[in-house]
């Protein structure tokens, strides 16, 4: 029997458009069987969050829309989504009152239908 499919650790150059006066460590993509993680590590802003980050590459695309909501430590609020299908969009929206964020992380895991990829995007991540 055949085992699960895995791409391994990808760092991803999907997350690339970050706006000016923000800064980014790293986004790890992975997809293993149809589950996709995607994991954003040292996220920061001098101002308010609300820009596109980059896409979702194919074959990791989400079936559905994806959002997952966490706070910095001095708790603004910062909301990642990924959207479904063709826009495959990964963005992050802050409240209209936030004045930026501190450094946060968060990973969002969700279910692709996508056919695997063809080529593996960015390059192997090894911590």
């Amino acid at each position: 029997a055949a085992g699960t499919r895995s791409t391994g650790s990808r760092l991803s150059t999907a997350v690339r458009d970050a706006p000016a006066g923000s800064a980014l460590d790293s986004a790890i993509l992975r997809r293993v069987g149809n589950t996709v993680e995607l994991a954003i590590s040292g996220l920061r802003c001098r101002k308010r969050l609300r820009a596109v980050l980059g896409k979702v590459p194919d074959g990791f695309r989400p079936s559905h829309h994806q959002s997952v909501v966490t706070t910095d430590d001095e708790f603004h609020h910062v909301r990642f989504e990924v959207g479904a299908k063709r826009s495959a969009s990964i963005a992050v929206h802050q409240p209209a009152s936030a004045d930026g964020l501190a450094a946060v992380s968060t990973a969002m895991v969700w279910l692709t239908d996508d056919e695997w990829p063809a080529r593996l995007p960015g390059r192997e991540w090894k911590r």
